[in-house]
Order: structure tokens, then C-alpha cells, then sequence
């Protein structure tokens, strides 16, 4: 009788454990799922080159990650002035695959056309905003933003000759100084189609450059004569000046 009642009360202990047991094991199901479904980690955004200056053209290169739940959408745009300006937009379907439903890596190269995009010269922010598919914030997600100052410069530089070589014969040589409204990249003078590098002169002030021309000896008139500037952008601009060429 004492090993019956014995085993009485070790089956209803056992039975008293399993619902705590239980309560444990979805417990920890249930804190599993919520730390899948309702994580909070954002999406991670790289901008892979420089864009600080943006001409008529431009190469855009980025990539998101989020490898948590899988990026969800992303937008890219400028804003300038209180305005936004559109330029790329994607949106991933959602894929059944636990833990995550969206892909955890995209890369992407995109040409922007700042005339297609009515965006005006000067200062603008370039912004990349990325979303994922977590179900955090209300179900929204978590957002990720990143801005970046850019420069709009679509207008070729302003060169003004300061010193020309306003009289060559055939086989000499002659100074032209030049200055620019702004840095230039590329710079020099064109004399028949055949360019003349460039240098800088600081000593002359600021966006100051002079090259070295010469005619060939057997030249028999100047066809072409002008300063050509390539700005920071690759906008480029040429400038005519005259060349009095004394052919005995």
C-alpha cells in the first residue's frame, strides 16, 4: 500500500512539472520567433565612390546589407531646397525563407543624369534610405538613412586670357597665362591641334595657370588658337584668343 501511494505522488509531481516544462519551452520558442521576426538591427548602407561633385553625368555605386531579416525596399534621392528629387526605387518581394524573407546583400552601379533629374547647380543631398523586412515598429520595419553633400556643377569653366602670345613666327615660342572661375582637372593651349599642358601659377593668384606654346617652323598661318579647361566635374570649355603669326 506504501509503495502505491508512493508512486501516486511521483506521477503527480511529474504531472505538475510538465505544464511548467511546457510554459518554458514556448517560452523560449516564443522569444526565438520575436527576436527573428521582431529584430531591430538596421540595414547597412556603402557608398563605394566618390560623389562629393556631381556633373552632367555620374556614376553611382552603393550596396545595402542586412542579414538578419533581408532588405526589404530602398529609395535614392536628392533633396534641395525642401524638395525631393526621384531617382531610383526598388522594392523586394517577400520570400518564405526563415529567418529572413529578402536578400541580405545588393549591390548596385546606376548612371545618374542631373539633367533628367531638375535638379538645380549648387549645394544638394544625395540620400539613400533602406528598409528591412523586420516586423519591428509596428510592422514597418527598420530604416535606415544615409546623406550625402554633393555639389551640382554642370556648367563648362569661364577661362579669360590674362597674357597671350599675340605675335609668333614660324619655329618661336611664347607665354599664354590663363585663369579660371574655378580648379580645373585637365587644362592647356590648343595651337593648329596640337595641346600645350598647362601649370599652375599660385604666384599669380588663385585658379592661375600658363602654358608654353610654340609653332612649328614651317607653319604658314594659326588656324586654332584657344585655352580648352576641364573643370573638377569633366565639364569642359574653350576659350579663343588671337595669334599674330609674322611669316617672313
Amino acid at each position: 500500500m506504501k509503495t502505491g501511494a508512493k508512486r501516486r505522488r511521483q506521477k503527480d509531481k511529474r504531472f505538475q512539472i510538465m505544464p511548467i516544462i511546457i510554459l518554458l519551452v514556448v517560452t523560449a520558442v516564443l522569444i526565438g520567433a520575436s527576436q527573428s521576426f521582431f529584430e531591430w538591427e538596421l540595414p547597412v548602407i556603402t557608398l563605394k565612390n566618390e560623389l562629393s561633385r556631381l556633373g552632367n553625368s555620374a556614376e553611382l555605386t552603393f550596396s545595402i546589407e542586412d542579414t538578419k531579416s533581408g532588405i526589404r525596399s530602398f529609395d535614392v534621392y536628392f533633396e534641395q531646397d525642401g524638395k525631393r528629387h526621384d531617382f531610383y526605387h526598388k522594392v523586394f518581394i517577400r520570400q518564405d525563407r526563415y529567418p529572413y524573407t529578402g536578400p541580405l546583400v545588393f549591390e548596385e552601379a546606376k548612371t545618374i543624369n542631373v539633367k533628367t533629374m531638375n535638379v538645380d547647380e549648387g549645394q544638394a543631398t544625395l540620400v539613400i534610405a533602406a528598409r528591412d523586412f523586420s516586423l519591428w515598429g509596428w510592422f514597418e520595419g527598420n530604416i535606415a538613412v544615409s546623406r550625402y553633400p554633393v555639389v551640382i556643377d554642370t556648367r563648362p569653366p569661364v577661362v579669360s586670357v590674362i597674357k597671350g602670345a599675340r605675335a609668333l613666327y614660324p619655329g618661336s615660342a611664347g607665354v599664354v597665362v590663363y585663369k579660371a572661375n574655378e580648379p580645373l582637372l585637365r587644362h592647356g593651349v590648343n595651337i593648329n591641334g596640337y595641346l600645350h599642358p598647362g601649370h599652375p601659377l599660385p604666384a599669380k593668384g588663385k585658379n592661375v595657370y600658363g602654358a608654353v606654346v610654340g609653332v612649328p617652323h614651317n607653319a604658314k598661318q594659326i588656324q586654332i588658337s584657344q585655352v580648352y579647361a576641364v573643370d573638377l566635374t569633366d565639364n569642359e570649355g574653350q576659350t579663343p584668343f588671337g595669334i599674330d603669326l609674322q611669316v617672313k
